[in-house]
């Protein structure tokens, strides 16, 4: 599976994943009275835009995907480099270096490090464990290195995803975290033995909006254990509990996805 870029990964967690800051983990799919439906229903099909957070879905019968674009702009180099108030100057805003300096307590040099790698006519970036995350096509324009990036995550119903019905026009939709990819060096089997959830309201007009665990849910009495904004909940929540915390805004509103005109829905 191909590494996501952290963009990417924002959008899949609004979707599926963490939200925000936060990651929570739920130990199983929810609610736990309402069973699990063979297939998307016909008003979940199709393929949808969200303009706002730039992110396309695509939801079929039985599996959906999740389409995200994003751009690095990578300026060559080594950075950061002291300054004479005493500080440093780092990469211009919203630019990455292709390398970076590190200083000893009285400003010396002591290594250069990679960010990013050029391999033929790819460039990988280096992770903050020194892993090396997926490669992708770039161009130059002047002293910067461009790099496009589209990434694609897909879930099946049946195997890593589950979607259950709380109302009418109100569905669940739990993903298993084996569907992310696992930064290597990571307890991947601890990982994946974990739940994220989003909550899908189909809307009059047709549109679906979105709902993810916002951040009243680190009080909820299901979290057990949080490390370093990941949250672990054991929760037993039936349909109805569900409602409750949707209402109290324990789920937050993400977004509102439409459909895409002239596509047909998927059968």
């Amino acid at each position: 599976m191909q590494s996501m870029t952290p963009k990417a990964i924002l959008a899949i967690a609004a979707l599926l994943v963490a939200t925000a800051c936060n990651t929570y983990n739920f130990s199983h799919p929810l609610p736990l009275d309402k069973p699990s439906m063979p297939d998307f229903p016909v008003e979940l099909r199709g393929q949808w835009l969200d303009s706002v957070n730039d992110q396309h879905y695509f939801i079929s019968r039985q599996y959906g995907c999740l389409i995200a674009q994003d751009t690095d702009k990578i300026v060559r180099g080594v950075w950061p480099h002291p300054n004479p108030s005493g500080g440093y100057d780092i990469a211009p805003f919203s630019y990455r270096s292709l390398s970076r300096s590190q200083y000893d307590s009285v400003k010396m040099k002591i290594d250069t490090l990679p960010n990013y790698l050029l391999r033929k006519t790819a460039i990988f970036k280096v992770d903050a464990q020194g892993y090396l995350e997926n490669g992708y096509p770039y161009i130059i324009e002047n002293d910067t290195l461009v790099a496009p990036k589209m990434d694609t995550l897909r879930f099946d119903l049946g195997n890593n995803a589950v979607l259950r019905k709380l109302t009418n026009s109100l569905y669940v939709l739990n993903v298993k975290n084996n569907v992310f990819n696992i930064p290597p060096g990571r307890d991947a089997v601890e990982l994946n033995s974990w739940w994220q959830i989003v909550l899908l309201r189909v809307m009059a007009d047709g549109n679906i909006r979105l709902y993810v665990p916002g951040n009243k849910m680190e009080k909820d009495p299901s979290v057990f254990y949080d490390y370093q904004d990941n949250y672990y909940l054991d929760a037993d929540w039936t349909g109805a509990a569900m409602m409750h915390l949707l209402g109290d805004s324990s789920f937050r509103f993400y977004g509102e996805v439409r459909r895409q005109p002239g596509l047909a829905i998927v059968r």
